[in-house]
């Protein structure tokens, strides 16, 4: 990616812009501050009032400026003085009553979409961040005028149904003004295209904005309009078509993991997007291997469990899978078909990596799985002395055996779509076998263990009997899904290594 328009300098006459656009700011700021501190005005609409305009403002600079330069500077400057003020506690006017780190996360998600979209095409950046000024805003301000009306916490901020309804009906509406003030057109997605492509943006954004929390939706709601609208701009009618199929695929898919109790409702929400990332961005090659591993462990995960019902207060998490765990297992597979997609990297050579990282989390969890059907205690991976079943970093044969046959199927589920020689695919399925040894690895040394001191027994969770547990290893913010994040990482890592 090219980024020499940084060296280039303003205009004259942007100079004088750059300095009103940074006045115009800093009055907002003041005036929201004076506000709130003198006339009594609730925090939260003062707060809103400086979402709204000053998130618009910077919708539209970037139609106005030539240069790049102040944008990124200004944007620096606010948001190490906002990162200083919410230390501070100071400008409660900007950030209401709540501490959220989200007036900061803006100016930074600014910067990465100039830096991302400026010599392709300034409005992608200009839909990103009106997707944040508005839609965000009146989700706010509707939520929180009906507070005891269908409310509802994903993760752990409360929403409510009818604050992203809000959200949905005004990001069309906005999004549809935005589309005509700037002539997007997207005539190959055929008559109507621009409706379509609002629509799509408008309830991908709403899905982003119900998972977000503390803020974080300021980061992820205008980088997912801006991406949406950058492969909506650029797709064939064939690539649309496939989006289209893979959002109405992605929700029966979350629909069904959630009626048959498979996933949370937070964890059905998250796949819903991970599974519109694989099956929209990279299409049937990427969607059969995570399809399998997905069906192949759920249906495992429900077999044998009378016997796996003892272990249920030994792990971090059991049973019905949560966001984390979903983004944990698919968040990496997830990035890799958007970095592939973003920077069109040799598929061959990326669909690889892929592969690792499905057959990464696939050895795990059915070693996992499996293991616990073994009649012999697990050994230590550090020692191989017998260790209780369900200590993290204990192993099995028959668990090693249920994470070589995981890493196989994986592996061959993509045959069809990349032919691989027999080499390469031994390597991919050692890999992806390795992945799940430094799982057992990871789980041994850094992941937090506990004991409990009313029962007596070994846990992977800090409240166990109804009591805080005692901390006997590992680090205390390092949980299984970190873990499960890490070896797949490290596993791609370690094959670059090896093949570059």
């Amino acid at each position: 990616m090219n980024y020499d328009f940084l060296l280039i300098l303003p205009a004259a006459k942007e100079w004088l812009y750059s300095g009103l656009f940074a006045l115009f700011i800093a009055s907002t700021f003041a005036g929201s501050q004076l506000f709130s501190a003198y006339f009594k005005i609730n925090n939260e609409y003062t707060r809103k009032f400086v979402h709204i305009t000053v998130g618009v403002a910077a919708a539209f600079a970037p139609l106005v400026f030539k240069s790049a330069l102040f944008l990124i500077l200004i944007s620096l400057t606010f948001a190490l003085l906002d990162l200083y003020a919410i230390r501070k506690g100071v400008l409660k006017g900007v950030h209401g009553s709540r501490k959220s780190y989200g007036t900061f996360y803006f100016p930074i998600i600014y910067i990465v979409l100039i830096l991302l979209y400026w010599t392709i095409d300034v409005r992608l950046i200009t839909v990103g961040i009106i997707l944040f000024a508005i839609p965000d805003a009146f989700a706010a301000i509707i939520g929180q005028s009906l507070k005891s009306v269908h409310q509802f916490i994903l993760i752990r901020d409360q929403k409510s149904l009818e604050g992203s309804l809000a959200f949905l009906v005004t990001s069309v509406v906005t999004l549809s003004v935005v589309f005509n003030l700037t002539d997007i057109e997207l005539a190959p997605l055929g008559r109507g295209g621009e409706w379509y492509a609002v629509l799509i943006i408008s309830t991908i954004a709403m899905v982003v904005e119900t998972l977000s929390v503390k803020g974080s939706d300021n980061l992820f709601v205008p980088l997912s309009g801006a991406i949406l609208l950058y492969y909506l701009m650029h797709a064939t009618p064939e690539q649309f078509l496939q989006l289209i199929i893979a959002i109405g695929m992605a929700a029966i898919a979350a629909w069904s993991s959630y009626y048959f109790s498979l996933l949370t409702a937070n964890g059905s929400v998250m796949m819903f997007l991970l599974a519109t990332i694989v099956f929209g961005f990279g299409g049937i090659p990427y969607t059969i291997p995570i399809l399998t591993f997905f069906i192949l462990s759920s249906i495992l995960s429900n077999t044998g469990k009378n016997l796996k019902r003892q272990y249920k207060n030994t792990f971090e998490k059991s049973g019905v899978r949560d966001y984390a765990q979903v983004l944990a297992n698919g968040g990496l597979p997830g990035l890799i078909v958007l970095l592939q997609y973003a920077f069109n990297i040799e598929y061959n050579y990326w669909y690889e990596l892929y592969i690792i990282s499905i057959a990464v989390v696939t050895a795990d969890t059915w070693g996992t799985e499996i293991g616990v059907f073994s009649r012999k205690k697990p050994r230590f991976i550090f020692n191989l002395k017998p260790v209780e079943r369900g200590v993290s970093g204990g192993i099995s044969l028959t668990g090693s055996a249920g994470s070589m046959l995981g890493s196989c199927i994986i592996v061959l589920s993509s045959y069809f779509f990349i032919p691989h020689t027999f080499s390469k695919i031994c390597l991919l399925i050692l890999f992806g076998f390795l992945g799940s040894l430094i799982d057992s690895l990871l789980g041994a040394s850094i992941q937090g263990q506990y004991h409990c001191q009313v029962c007596g027994k070994y846990t992977e969770r800090r409240f166990h009997c109804l009591r805080p547990t005692r901390l006997i290893s590992g680090n205390r913010y390092i949980g299984n899904d970190m873990v499960n994040f890490l070896s797949p990482s490290i596993a791609i890592l370690l094959y670059l290594m090896l093949i570059v």
